[in-house]
C-alpha cells in the first residue's frame, strides 16, 4: 500500500507482560492507521513509532497522518462497540487493546497530532 513505516527508541526496553498480548495490541494500533491511511489517502502515507524511556516508564507512541479522529469519537474510542469505521468496524480493538494494556499496569491515550492520529502507550514495568 507503499505505507512507510518508521521506528526511533532512546533504549533497548524488556517489557514484562503477555508477549502475544503485546503483540496483540501493536497489530491493532499499525492496522487502524493502515485502514485511515488507505481511506484517507493522504501524500506519503506513514506510520511512526517511537518507543522512549521517561522516569521509571516506557512510553510507545504510533502516529500516522490519516487524518486524524473525528472529536467527538475521542471522548468514546476506548469503549466497547464504539467505532469510526461504520459497518466496516465491530468496536472491539481499541477497547480490547486497552484493557491489556490496563492489565499490564499501563495506560493509554488517543489524540490528534499534525496530520493524524496519535496513541501513547505508557507502562511502568519493564526492564532496562
Amino acid at each position: 500500500k507503499d505505507i512507510t513505516v518508521s521506528f526511533n527508541s532512546n533504549a533497548e526496553i524488556k517489557i514484562i507482560g503477555q508477549k502475544n498480548e503485546f503483540i496483540e495490541i501493536l497489530l491493532i494500533l499499525i492496522n487502524n492507521a493502515k485502514d485511515a491511511l488507505i481511506e484517507t489517502h493522504p501524500r506519503n502515507p506513514n506510520i511512526h513509532i517511537e518507543v522512549m524511556v521517561i522516569g521509571d516508564s516506557v512510553v510507545l507512541s504510533m502516529s500516522d497522518n490519516g487524518g486524524g479522529i473525528k472529536s467527538d469519537n475521542l471522548e468514546t474510542i476506548f469503549e466497547p462497540y464504539v467505532s469510526s469505521k461504520g459497518l466496516n468496524g465491530m468496536g472491539i480493538g481499541l477497547f480490547t487493546a486497552k484493557s491489556i494494556i490496563e492489565r499490564m499496569g499501563g495506560t493509554i491515550k488517543a489524540e490528534n497530532a499534525n496530520d493524524g492520529a496519535k496513541f501513547t502507550i505508557s507502562l511502568h514495568q519493564y526492564f532496562n
